[in-house]
């Protein structure tokens, strides 16, 4: 189990190793996970053993932290609600994602930027830059190497707003992030207040995906070396470092080196892991070995 108990310090911890934002109110989505209550208390969030499956239920997390300002009593804040952030079975089989060469997306592990905005008219979050999905293509809602990787745009829709009442999440997404409860729920009327209330002078919100399995292994280990890794989403100098690395060895362009883990480099990153790691799936995250391997630590 995940305590949660000092989260907020181990999700900063986790960011910082993953070289990822950790500045502001933090969004991090828990995916394959239970909120664990103790008379009536979160005591902390049970992970699931196959965090990447699409269940058609609210099995994520979404884990919000940061410190309120002053004006607004100040001090440190934390709070967890139940979440998607898988498609609900239904959107599989809408007729614009079935053809062969647009399937549902499904967002993938990294950290993405969103600001506020309006879904459907109502107040939400938007992606302020592209993400990262898999878009299932064969409908069999399982993510194989045969699926499409793909940057949606911010202008098509993968949002974060409130989804529906019941335990199936359905309609209610069809690859955006949905918090349960619907719209005039105590869950999403909380998310939405300490959005555009508690944190009304961010203007955008760091938002993480990672599994939650993945998390409790970084967080039980006494050397979280080995579990350092460089996803979409990451910044800094070893992206950089990263990026010079791929550049030497052709897969990358030297105008290109920013220091942001984004949509070219995580194209590049999986085209060199599939020259150099033709038995794996080419994820685009670039595990702690394979930075090794590029002479570069973090």
């Amino acid at each position: 189990m995940i305590p949660f108990g000092k989260l907020s310090i181990r999700v900063a911890d986790f960011l910082n190793d993953q070289s990822m934002h950790a500045d502001g109110m933090k969004l991090f989505a828990f995916r394959g996970c239970k909120i664990v209550y103790d008379r009536g208390k979160v005591i902390g969030l049970k992970p699931l053993p196959e965090p990447w499956k699409v269940t058609d239920r609210y099995d994520d997390v979404m884990f919000v932290c940061g410190f309120k300002p002053t004006s607004r009593g100040g001090g440190p804040f934390s709070a967890v609600y139940p979440m998607s952030t898988q498609p609900g079975f239904a959107s599989f089989r809408l007729p614009w994602y079935r053809p062969s060469n647009r399937g549902c997306p499904v967002i993938q592990p990294g950290q993405f930027s969103y600001k506020r905005g309006r879904h459907r008219g109502k107040r939400a979050l938007r992606a302020a830059k592209r993400i990262l999905v898999i878009r299932d293509l064969d409908d069999d809602i399982k993510i194989e190497p045969t699926d499409m990787w793909d940057y949606p745009h911010p202008d098509r829709g993968i949002n974060i707003h409130a989804g529906g009442w019941t335990n199936r999440v359905g309609l209610n997404s069809s690859g955006c992030q949905v918090i349960q409860y619907g719209w005039f729920g105590e869950q999403w009327k909380q998310f939405k207040h300490l959005v555009y209330n508690i944190a009304g002078d961010q203007d955008v919100f760091h938002y993480t995906v990672m599994d939650s399995m993945f998390f409790e292994l970084w967080l039980d280990a006494e050397d979280k070396t080995p579990y350092k890794r460089l996803w979409f989403g990451s910044v800094g100098l070893p992206v950089r470092q990263l990026q010079k690395a791929l550049v030497d060895l052709g897969f990358y362009h030297k105008q290109g080196i920013d220091g942001k883990f984004r949509q070219k480099t995580h194209e590049a990153v999986r085209q060199w892991q599939a020259v150099n790691y033709p038995n794996s799936v080419p994820s685009g995250v670039v595990r702690w070995k394979m930075l090794q391997t590029l002479g570069i630590t973090i």
